[in-house]
């Protein structure tokens, strides 16, 4: 049986094809990835044992604290996306504070102009994130997502360096991360002030 449609979407997978879906894709090796804007659709996808959930599943009602248990006993991150799918207040902090890994995700290009991952960082200073949350969220958070967190993410001996170099310190003033100066990709150069 499906859900019916809330808010004009479409309705969504039976417990049963969810669960099927997520067998197939880890039989294959791969990440079953969950989209759940609800919190009841958030709690099938757990039980159908996806690895993430790729949106806020929060929607118009504060999340329930059995949800942030279960998504932080089962290790389950979620990619934010907040410029689309604003959290309720106080969520973000209540799931961050209870263990909860949280992602970077926009909804990139289709979320808006290019900026918008500097908007989404704006959002997330909105719901109460501090600065380092917001940059591990875009870095370690989303490499360990996607199963890269031994090669990319953080700086360290042997992973690959793709790094930004700001023009100050982000943790005193976050909106420096608008400002690059320096991209290193592969550990090359690609991006740096005109003249140098």
């Amino acid at each position: 049986s499906h859900l019916e449609s809330r808010d004009g979407l479409p309705p969504i997978l039976s417990q049963e094809q969810l669960k099927a879906i997520v067998e197939v894709a880890h039989a294959q090796d791969k990440l079953a990835l969950g989209q759940a804007v609800f919190p009841e659709e958030a709690e099938m996808a757990l039980a159908a044992g996806v690895d993430q959930l790729m949106s806020w599943p929060s929607r118009a009602v504060p999340m329930p604290d059995d949800l942030i248990q279960s998504l932080v006993d089962d290790a389950v991150p979620v990619l934010s996306g907040f410029n689309i799918t604003p959290p309720q207040e106080g969520d973000v902090r209540r799931f961050l504070d209870a263990g909860g890994t949280l992602g970077f995700g926009t909804y990139a290009p289709n979320s808006g102009p290019v900026d918008s991952p500097y908007r989404e960082f704006q959002v997330m200073l909105i719901f109460e994130m501090t600065p380092m949350e917001m940059i591990q969220s875009a870095t370690a958070n989303a490499a360990n997502a996607v199963g890269l967190g031994d090669q990319i993410g953080t700086l360290e001996t042997g992973k690959k360096a793709d790094i930004i170099v700001v023009d100050g310190d982000p943790l005193q003033e976050f909106r420096v991360m608008r400002e690059v100066i320096y991209v290193v990709k592969g550990g090359d150069l690609v991006v740096q002030p005109v003249g140098e």
